[in-house]
């Protein structure tokens, strides 16, 4: 997320400071950002649920139909990255975020 909205890798920055060479890179800012991730819950996965954003996204999922999860089991469903020029449209993503759902579980 740090590097969609500045332009630096955080990782790739540390490694090279302890290697004794410093970054190349300044800061940049651009859009604004959000990350989430999503767990799963207990029942069969049959469907993944449908993202409208006013926010450009990248989803990633860990799932597909068919898999069944317990209520003992610690598994992400998805993790979303999310971004846009305008911080209180990002907000706005951010409030429906918290009540969405990634799936349909049975």
């Amino acid at each position: 997320m740090s590097k969609k909205r500045t332009g630096i890798h955080l990782v790739e920055a540390n490694l090279l400071l302890q290697l004794g060479i410093p970054p190349q890179r300044t800061a940049n800012l651009r859009p604004y950002c959000g990350w989430a991730w999503f767990p799963s819950r207990e029942g069969l996965f049959l469907e993944a649920s449908k993202l409208e954003l006013h926010s450009e996204y990248n989803v990633q999922w860990h799932t597909q139909p068919g898999i069944r999860y317990t209520k003992h089991g610690e598994s992400i469903i998805c993790e979303l990255l999310f971004w846009h020029q305008n911080k209180m449209k990002l907000l706005e993503d951010v409030d429906f975020l918290r009540n969405w759902s990634p799936g349909t579980f049975v």
